[in-house]
């Protein structure tokens, strides 16, 4: 082991290095992504492919690393691939995991070893050590080979780092000029057009003809939520109302807040959207926004064929836990920018309800008893949202799209009032009448 230069030293320690990080990275990505895909627990067939898919990789880089500390041109062949591989493998989750978290600082470590070790593979001191830089009779025969190893190597050093840059000067840069400003509204100039709604822990105003579609009970293992969909009769404008969406997500990728999370997923999509063709880009838009004096957060706008689509995610600024997701989708001239910006410029979040699900119940019942069957489904939407489980809720839910001929959420409901209350004899009859409407459609 004669005349060993300090890259052949070094490479043996950056390889095993590099294989742990990949193990460890790789076991917890790639068990996080398989809990989004199977919510009851992951099947040991999927456990046994992964763990041998990383072992396989481990044992490469060890082989590769005892192969060099030997001076095998084979070994420094194997290394390198292996480096592309895992340099390739960490491109896309490291736009997304948290930069502070254990698994975010593997992920970056591993990305910067990848780098170093590809450096140290192509010097011409390393490609002597191994023989690939030719000799005496072998200089004719290997020429060629070393010329298209060397551009290559280099060539992908400096594709490297023009990534890097692009990525620095398109995050740190061109986004943060992505920023649009909602006024506040105020309720007086505009109630002749609009009707403040309070649903859950927030309140805004909202075109007086839009009528309750639909409540939707999210319950996945990271988040319990409710969407609240609302339409115009014409059907040309939907708005839809939830809390925080994300829930628990943040957590998985290492973030300490939706919030953090939510900023760096709308600027990673608007790093993909630039790489996309013109037209593309036009139309799909990723921007921080910025409402009245107490708001902030981030708007998506994604086309959908002769609709469109903008996605808020909004967040209070001194209390990043109290937001809400607001949906508008609607035809190309039925929600014009002054009608959006109306409807977020209103928006108020707050930490908890005004009032309590049995203040909402009772207020769903007096509009019942005036036949205000819209008003009356906002309520029942409150008071479900913070109680679930209580069938008179559902119930009275269920009877006010009834009585607005939208059976379908009307059966669903009242099926969960009976299962909840097997006995309760109003919603049976009321089963009934559903069933006979759905069948003379």
């Amino acid at each position: 082991m004669k005349n060993v230069s300090k890259e052949t030293t070094i490479l043996p320690f950056l390889a095993v290095l590099s294989g742990i990080l990949f193990f460890c990275f790789g076991s917890y990505f790639y068990t996080t992504a398989f809990k989004f895909i199977f919510d009851k627990g992951i099947p040991q067939k999927f456990v046994l492919i992964l763990f041998s898919v990383l072992l396989v990789i481990l044992l490469g880089f060890i082989i590769s690393a005892i192969g060099v500390f030997y001076r095998k041109r084979w070994a420094l062949r194997l290394l390198l691939g292996l480096t592309i591989f895992a340099y390739l493998s960490i491109m896309k989750p490291l736009f997304l995991i948290s930069y502070y978290s254990i698994v975010g600082l593997s992920a970056i470590s591993l990305f910067v070893l990848s780098i170093i070790t590809f450096w140290l593979c192509c010097r011409k001191t390393t490609r002597e050590q191994f023989g690939l830089i030719p000799i005496a009779a072998r200089s004719r025969k290997l020429r060629t080979f070393n010329r298209i190893f060397g551009i290559f190597g280099y060539s992908f050093l400096i594709l490297i780092i023009m990534i890097v840059l692009y990525y620095i000067i398109a995050y740190f840069i061109i986004y943060p000029q992505q920023k649009i400003i909602y006024m506040a509204k105020d309720d007086t100039d505009l109630s002749q057009r609009y009707r403040r709604r309070e649903i859950f822990n927030s309140s805004l105003l909202l075109p007086k003809n839009l009528q309750v579609q639909s409540l939707i009970k999210i319950s996945l293992f990271w988040n319990k939520n409710c969407i609240v969909t609302m339409a115009n009769p014409q059907g040309d404008v939907k708005v839809g109302i939830g809390l925080d969406l994300m829930g628990d997500l943040y957590k998985y990728f290492g973030y300490r807040s939706s919030y953090e999370f939510q900023r760096r997923l709308n600027r990673f999509c608007h790093f993909i959207t630039q790489h996309l063709p013109k037209s593309v880009t036009e139309e799909f838009q990723f921007s921080d926004i910025v409402v009245g004096e107490q708001l902030e957060g981030f708007l998506a706008h994604f086309p959908r064929k002769k609709q469109l689509a903008y996605v808020y995610q909004l967040y209070n600024k001194d209390d990043k836990e109290i937001s809400a997701n607001i949906y508008l989708l609607s035809e190309k001239d039925a929600l014009n920018d002054k009608q959006r910006e109306d409807i977020i410029g209103s928006l108020k979040l707050f930490l908890n309800a005004s009032k309590s699900a049995e203040q909402f119940f009772q207020e769903g019942l007096s509009f019942i008893n005036e036949k205000q069957y819209e008003n009356a489904k906002v309520s029942f939407v409150n008071a479900l949202y913070q109680n679930w489980q209580n069938p008179k809720y559902h119930y009275y839910l269920g009877l006010s799209f009834f009585e607005t001929d939208n059976f379908d959420q009307a059966k669903f409901y009242v099926e969960k009032a009976i299962a909840l209350r097997p006995s309760y004899s109003n919603a049976i009859t009321l089963l009934q009448k559903i069933n006979d409407k759905l069948k003379s459609k």
